[in-house]
């Protein structure tokens, strides 16, 4: 055998390895599915584990219960387990247990979990159900008070042993499944020495003499006993043939005979990268790329599986020969496969269909070099399957395993060689030095010469094992990434670019769906993302899945996670957590879906007030929030004494760090309740006045006349001073002031000044206006007119109608006076008060309320 090699039946490693080139997704399926590794390093595998030899206990299986079907007691369940966990146990404290063995028994173990879990799903909901039938019959009576009811208290004590039986049965369940996972916990920790102790084995040099000597003194017998094994593998064969029981066998050539055929002469043409099309875009190169990989290799990995189907239906592919056909056929494939990947990413001759910046005399390079060491690393595999068949002397099966990895590290070396000769000479100028190759190829170049000079050392120190490990992960990383390269990139381009080039996808999601392209784009790069994570981790999980990790591990990790976690008290688990989130979601959507129908159709058809409507549809939306966070709470089982609790600590951090977002989001519960500003009044806040557009959680949005947002916190609305021109109704003041000369007479000023008013069309007759002669300046007196206008926001344009028409006519009568001209610096950008009909005001000599003075 193989100084790493593993008993496992011929037909699990056939399908370990198509598995392995597919990458499909791994599943359950009866027993559970393993990813592992042959302990001898080689590709991880898919198989179901087995032990060789188990100890005679109860065997622990939520299939096996009764003759019936029925679920066995839960004590009767957990005596079972119990049994079999100290079976386990005892197990554990031999040192003699292998690999295969330990994988068995983890795998009890993990059948003892599930039986455990299945009593705490059994258990639990009727402990709550008791508890809560317990809580409604209410505590006992207290001493001199009135007794309760024999009945009552007779239900009382039947619930509460009934509910100390069940939680006493819970908490053994839960200590079992501690218990259980020590155990595991020990067993990968031996796998994990076992895995070190084979990997890590010294032996002899691959270059000492004495290994030679004495392996080549076993060759005869190594070439006899293959001969035998071979030469009775071909009798059999020509025995079936002659006698014509090789039915099946021959219509499985004639099968992989015309699937090769079609994906020689047809496939070709559906994934043809054309040399002429000089610029195609991105996702058309990667959905070729896809295609050259699928067409080469799907046809050839069927013919293969149907070619040993054919063989073991003849009965062909037993014995030692099973792991010999089964490698050869899978070697074929796995060429194919790595040929036909390699050519997707590299495109030699083709560099306008290439996914990255590469120059096209390195990427040819790369291919031919990937496709040559994948040859010599599958024929080093095939050899020492071959040798280990032949169950040959352990010497030679140790040279074998060194030449094959020394034959790679020299693959290796070749062409790391290679590339350094062609890379771009580094040319003297006197600017920065821009690297020419992306950074990530310098890491895989670092990488190589790492991975190549371990080989070598580990050959040269005896370290046999671990180089011929290292050999199998450099081809398993390399196909792992090539794939996770090609599958990331064809999700980006179809994810997130698609959306962008407003493909026909695209625009028929917008008009169909009504999804506008930025939903589209967010929709897309979320997906992205997530799918991302999703190959990333199965990646992972692949790549350390030499290294002892396996399916069942994270299968494990999963089904103790969605069993639940405890935090204090409060027991939730995934499933909850999700459930809560899309309660959260739906019951959030529907309060929006109801306060957009309050502000776009119900409320806008009735007459209630702009500002009203708008407070209305906020506090809808503030009990919806309110409504979904409480839903969401009970769907995860936090009752309302949690909350409370949870309230009580938020109430701290209140008071430190967030006392100012709590003061604004209450001032503007304030505001939505009190309404002394509404939505569409214009305020005055300080230098600012405009509109205000919207009241939100923190602070309140106002458009200036200049069309800037203002956002001013709601506390400062609430504590602050704020003048608002339309609080009860739109009707307003106007103030015309102007100075008039001494030979002036006052009561002909007047009558002018109440005739311009009165000509006015916004100027209201109730109540009249009037004017003021307020007082007498040293060149002049002083006149005011005050009159009252409907609609207070065209305030700025009535007060310069009104003192047009008014200087017109005191000029023309000569009561207004000559003043001297007096310099005033114009201040752009600002104005004394803002227009409420959108324009700018520079009337000089205004005062604050934006009248006139004289």
């Amino acid at each position: 055998m193989s100084v790493l090699g593993k008993n496992v039946s011929a037909r699990a490693m056939m399908l370990r390895v198509c598995s392995m080139l597919m990458l499909l997704a791994l599943v359950a399926c009866g027993d559970p599915v393993v990813v592992g590794q042959d302990t001898a390093g080689k590709a991880p595998s898919v198989s179901k584990s087995s032990m060789a030899a188990k100890p005679s206990s109860p065997k622990v299986s939520s299939t096996q219960d009764n003759a019936n079907g029925a679920r066995p007691a839960p004590s009767t369940a957990l005596n079972v387990v119990r049994a079999e966990l100290e079976t386990l146990e005892k197990a554990l404290e031999s040192n003699d247990l292998n690999e295969e063995q330990l994988l068995g028994m983890r795998e009890r173990v993990g059948d003892a979990s599930s039986q455990i879990r299945a009593v705490i799903s059994d258990l639990a909901p009727r402990a709550a159900a008791i508890s809560a039938q317990l809580a409604q019959l209410g505590p006992r009576p207290a001493e001199g008070a009135p007794p309760e009811s024999e009945t009552t208290a007779r239900e009382r004590d039947e619930r509460s042993r009934n509910l100390a039986e069940l939680q006493a049965g819970i908490g053994l369940a839960e200590a079992m499944l501690v218990q259980a996972g020590q155990i595991s916990t020990s067993i990968n920790d031996k796998r994990r020495l076992v895995l070190a102790n084979e990997l890590f084995a010294n032996g002899p040099s691959l270059f000492s003499p004495g290994l030679w000597k004495e392996a080549l003194s076993h060759v005869p017998e190594g070439l006899e006993s293959g001969r035998k094994i071979f030469g009775g593998w071909l009798v059999a064969a020509s025995q079936r043939a002659r006698d014509g029981m090789a039915l099946a066998t021959s219509l499985a050539i004639a099968v992989w005979a015309g699937l090769h055929f079609f994906q020689r002469r047809f496939l070709p043409r559906l994934n043809r990268r054309s040399s002429n099309e000089a610029n195609p875009e991105r996702l058309r190169r990667v959905t070729k790329a896809m295609g050259v990989m699928l067409c080469a290799t799907v046809p050839i990995i069927a013919s293969m599986m149907t070619l040993f189907a054919g063989l073991d239906a003849e009965g062909l592919a037993d014995g030692r020969m099973e792991s010999v056909i089964v490698w050869l056929l899978v070697s074929a494939g796995f060429v194919f496969f790595m040929r036909a990947l390699a050519r997707a990413i590299f495109a030699p001759g083709l560099p306008q269909w290439r996914l990255f910046s590469l120059d096209d005399d390195t990427a040819t390079w790369l291919y031919h070099t990937s496709v040559v060491l994948t040859v010599v690393m599958l024929a080093g595999q095939l050899l020492q399957v071959v040798v280990a068949a032949a169950d040959v002397h352990l010497s030679l099966v140790s040279l074998v395993d060194g030449l094959a990895a020394f034959s790679v590290a020299a693959v290796m070396f070749w062409t790391l060689q290679g590339l350094r000769r062609r890379a771009k000479p580094i040319e003297d100028d006197f600017g920065p030095y821009v690297p020419s190759e992306p950074q990530l190829w310098s890491l895989a170049r670092v990488v190589g010469w790492l991975a190549t000079f371990a080989i070598l050392a580990a050959l040269l120190t005896g370290f046999i094992a671990f180089a011929s490990f290292i050999v199998d992960q450099v081809i398993w990383v390399a196909t792992i990434v090539g794939l996770f390269f090609l599958i990331t990139t064809l999700i980006e381009e179809v994810a997130v670019e698609t959306p962008k080039r407003n493909s026909r996808v695209s625009l028929v999601l917008q008009t169909s769906v009504g999804l506008r392209r930025r939903t589209l784009e967010q929709i897309g790069i979320l997906f992205a993302g997530l799918t991302k994570l999703v190959f990333f981790a199965i990646g992972i999980m692949l790549i350390l899945a030499p290294w002892g990790l396996e399916s069942n591990d994270v299968v494990t990790s999963l089904k103790l996670l969605r069993a639940g976690f405890s935090i204090g008290d409060l027991r939730m688990s995934p499933v909850d957590i999700l459930g809560a989130i899309f309660t959260f979601g739906i019951t959030l959507f529907i309060s929006r879906v109801i306060q957009r129908w309050l502000s776009t159709r119900f409320l806008p058809a009735t007459s209630v007030d702009p500002g009203i409507r708008n407070s209305i549809a906020t506090g809808v939306g503030y009990i919806g929030f309110f409504l979904a966070v409480g839903l969401a709470c009970t769907q995860i089982g936090l009752s309302l004494d949690r909350v409370a609790i949870v309230a009580g600590a938020l109430s701290v951090g209140i008071g430190f760090g967030l006392q100012s977002i709590v003061n604004n989001f209450v001032s503007g519960l304030i505001l939505l309740w009190e309404r002394p500003i509404k939505v569409g009044d214009w305020v005055v806040v300080g230098p600012d006045e405009g509109y205000v557009k919207r009241i939100n959680v923190r602070a309140t949005e106002i458009e200036t006349f200049d069309r800037a947002a203002v956002i001013v916190p709601n506390s400062s609305l609430v504590s602050g001073t704020v003048k608002n021109w339309l609080h009860h109704d739109k009707l307003g003041r106007v103030i015309i002031a102007i100075g008039v000369n001494y030979a002036a007479d006052p009561e002909v000023v007047r009558d002018l000044m109440l005739a311009c008013a009165k000509e006015h069309a916004q100027v209201l007759d109730t109540p009249p206006p009037s004017v003021l002669l307020r007082g007498f300046e040293p060149t002049m007196l002083r006149f005011e007119m005050r009159c009252f206008i409907a609609n207070i926001e065209n305030r700025l344009s009535v007060t310069s109608d009104l003192n047009f028409a008014v200087l017109k006519a005191l000029r023309q009568q000569d009561f207004v006076p000559v003043r001297p001209m007096v310099w005033e610096e114009w201040k752009f950008g600002a104005s004394d008060g803002a227009d409420a009909e959108g324009g700018f005001n520079h009337h000089h000599g205004q005062d604050d309320t934006g009248s006139a003075k004289s």
